[in-house]
């Protein structure tokens, strides 16, 4: 990295010399290599065996998911979730469970007791199925062995002797079975697991194909659920508002002036087994988190269970005000050091207005075919390298004659860490051309 600095000269004298007095020092860093985040790489790596990603093609091991897994000790996640813990144990007695499940599941796997919360047609399929990453070795379940009283040899390597396809994992709550069936329970104890999960999702700053979930589930009585469910809602509502407070805080601002803008977390119940959990502040509502009652029978014949789980990432973002989750990856220094504190804090930005490029791109859908939002929106973001912000779809019509749908969508090019320029842009956008003619049913306008 090149750093170059200068004095800026405010004015000249006709009579004098240059004057310095006052002036200005500029520093300019050389940007560096325009990258893919380590979770986009990962995802691609795993899931695309085109020729275009030949570039980030390699031998996948162990350490490829610990840069995936370890965010800095600083990270604005890890303290969230460090801060998380603290206040659920002011309330229940707590165990912690280490993530140490593989990342790669079966398909047989997908259909479990609980219902995923990301149907099956939108997680990541992985294209290699002798990839060998993710797979639990035998030295590395130790810690969940503390709490396991039965042998757990036999699981050690399920993934490396398992046949036929294999996904990214898209939720936590696909080990909540394994955990209950090798773990002896006990009541009004809450037991803790967060680790990162997959989901295709739509390009937006705010859903994310990559984030730390963390899952809470409480054993207990069925004829305590009742009060058991409203203790919990009201533990993590105190625990939030909070955290809130303290951030808020120390934001320096005339509160006579500007009331505080608290975030808070409400509560809609689905149905009778079933909770969505919102933040919620002035001016947005985000869906954060889940609360599901597993009734007796399912899990136990004797016990209920309530089954948490919390999205860390779209918490953070909604506490700190981050509204690009990219940054919640990115290896930029800027980022990281606004926590090196250890607290968490109001983010600030650091590029105000970063060069932003948009191009269109319309098609033909052939009649007949089945024309796949979420896949489109995909593509576009492994050829990018994450680096398009937005999709808008500007223009919808069916030629009837040609038995045809027309479909024009706007892409917004912008990076989250760097000054996108606009020759990487406009690449992107005839690579992406290509790749939607290859692998979507679809002719190009």
């Amino acid at each position: 990295m090149i750093i170059i600095s200068f004095l800026f000269i405010y004015y000249r004298s006709q009579q004098k010399s240059f004057l310095v007095a006052g002036s200005s020092k500029h520093i300019f860093i050389r940007s560096l290599p325009l990258d893919n985040l380590t979770a986009l790489r990962l995802i691609d790596k795993l899931t695309d065996s085109s020729a275009s990603s030949a570039q980030d093609q390699g031998n996948c091991d162990n350490h490829t998911f610990s840069d995936l897994i370890r965010r800095e000790r600083f990270h604005p996640v890890n303290l969230l979730y460090k801060e998380l813990i603290e206040h659920l144990q002011k309330n229940f007695p707590l165990i912690t469970l280490d993530d140490e499940f593989p990342l790669i599941l079966e398909v047989s796997s997908f259909s479990t007791f609980l219902e995923c919360p990301e149907s099956y047609k939108n997680v990541f399929h992985v294209t290699n199925k002798d990839n060998k990453c993710g797979t639990v070795q035998e030295g590395q379940r130790s810690s969940f062995r503390d709490i396991v009283t039965e042998d757990t040899n036999s699981h050690d390597n399920s993934t490396d002797n398992a046949n036929g396809p294999h996904y990214l994992r898209p939720s936590l709550t696909s080990f909540i079975n394994e955990i209950i069936q090798r773990t002896s329970l006990t009541t009004d104890t809450l037991y803790v697991l967060s680790g990162p999960v997959f989901r295709k999702c739509l390009i937006s700053s705010w859903m994310m194909p990559v984030y730390q979930e963390l899952v809470i589930f409480l054993c207990n009585p069925s004829d305590t659920l009742t009060s058991k469910l409203e203790l919990v809602m009201t533990m993590i509502e105190n625990a939030v508002a909070s955290i809130s407070k303290s951030i808020l805080m120390d934001i320096e601002v005339d509160f006579t002036k500007q009331p505080l803008d608290f975030n808070i977390v409400q509560f809609q119940q689905m149905t009778s087994a079933y909770y969505l959990i919102n933040m919620s502040s002035r001016d947005s509502d985000k869906m954060i988190g889940t609360i599901r009652i597993v009734p007796p029978g399912e899990l136990s014949n004797e016990y209920s269970y309530i089954l948490i789980t919390v999205n860390l990432d779209l918490m953070v973002m909604c506490l700190l005000g981050i509204e690009d989750w990219r940054l919640l990856w990115t290896k930029d220094e800027r980022f990281i050091q606004q926590f090196n504190q250890q607290t968490l804090k109001q983010f600030k930005r650091y590029s105000l207005y970063p060069p932003c490029y948009t191009h269109d791109i319309s098609f033909w859908v052939e009649d007949g075919a089945v024309f796949n939002e979420i896949e489109f929106h995909s593509i576009a973001r492994r050829v990018s390298r994450g680096n398009i912000i937005a999709v808008e779809l500007l223009e919808l019509y069916e030629d009837v004659k040609m038995g045809k749908t027309s479909r024009c969508y706007r892409m917004v090019y912008q990076s989250c860490d760097q000054a996108l320029s606009y020759e990487s842009a406009l690449a992107m956008q005839l690579q992406l051309r290509d790749e939607l003619r290859r692998c979507l049913c679809v002719t190009l306008r």
